[in-house]
């Protein structure tokens, strides 16, 4: 059975995949590479190059009526910026996690400086003591004291209560990768709706009680209704607040999982650009060199 699936992620419960519905661009328009763009005749039917991202759960069995499905549709150019901003947040969580590192082990040294110090004063008024005791040599005042001990130390208690006191990467964000609204306006249902789409793609990388996931990574899709409304430029949007989700199905991932996927299609995405769109970017190239040695005849 030949299937059009690219990738998946798959565990008990839930199962997200990327399918193949790339169409190449006509060789009218061959540099577009893709689908979508073309300027096309009266009443021809438009054709664009997609990866269908699909979620399935069936958390609560197989079978008619269990098993949830939603899907969305992403361009090529939108799985590739998704894929480098997931490269980049990982990156970033890669360095917050070494200043982490690093703040915790500066914080000690913190600490192990701080005994030193009050070690290294109290055996420095010892040592006044004895002097002054034993040949009247005269203890430092207090702006003395301060000069030769209390110094490092204020400036230790200083930092330890101000910029290192709290990791400023402590905090548990919210970081969306991509969310996107697709919206069918020329079908419409018996209520004068259209179906419409919704995908979020986000990171985070703490719970609500602040402990760390071990698979930060949502992606999530609804399926629902709207109302179609026209725009000013002569597009369509959804009427404020007239969206219905009828399906919304999520799943975690790991960081390694979520760029696997990814990388994974942008992969395929290649192959399908160096194959599929080169005969059409062949046959477009030469028949724009014919019209244009046309032209430079007739000149």
């Amino acid at each position: 059975m030949i299937s059009n699936q690219i990738t998946k992620f798959q565990n008990n419960k839930k199962l997200v995949e990327f399918v193949d519905k790339m169409n190449p661009a006509a060789p009218s328009a061959y540099a577009h590479l893709h689908a979508g763009q073309e300027e096309l005749a009266e009443g021809e039917r438009k054709i664009y190059s997609l990866i269908g991202v699909g979620i399935a759960d069936y958390s609560q069995g197989t079978g008619e009526g269990k098993t949830q499905y939603a899907t969305f549709n992403l361009s090529p150019c939108d799985v590739k910026q998704i894929t480098a901003n997931i490269a980049r947040e990982i990156d970033k969580v890669f360095l917050r996690s070494a200043f982490s590192y690093g703040y915790k082990q500066n914080s000690f040294l913190i600490f192990a400086i701080s005994v030193f110090s009050a070690w290294v004063e109290e055996h420095i008024k010892r040592l006044f003591n004895f002097l002054n005791m034993n040949f009247s040599f005269p203890a430092p005042d207090g702006s003395q004291k301060e000069n030769l001990i209390f110094a490092a130390n204020k400036s230790i208690d200083r930092n330890a209560g101000g910029a290192l006191a709290q990791d400023p990467y402590s905090k548990n964000k919210e970081i969306v990768i991509y969310t996107g609204d697709k919206l069918i306006a020329a079908s419409k249902d018996q209520n004068g709706k259209s179906p419409m789409s919704r995908i979020v793609i986000k990171r985070c990388g703490k719970d609500s009680a602040g402990n760390p996931r071990r698979s930060p990574w949502q992606i999530a899709i609804s399926n629902g209704t709207a109302v179609a409304v026209k725009t000013g430029s002569g597009g369509f949007k959804a009427k404020e607040d007239s969206y219905k989700t009828d399906k919304f199905l999520f799943v975690w991932l790991t960081d390694d999982e979520i760029e696997k996927l990814f990388r994974s299609v942008c992969d395929y995405i290649r192959v399908f650009e160096n194959t599929m769109c080169y005969q059409n970017i062949k046959a477009g190239r030469s028949e724009l060199e014919e019209t244009r040695k046309k032209k430079s005849q007739e000149r």
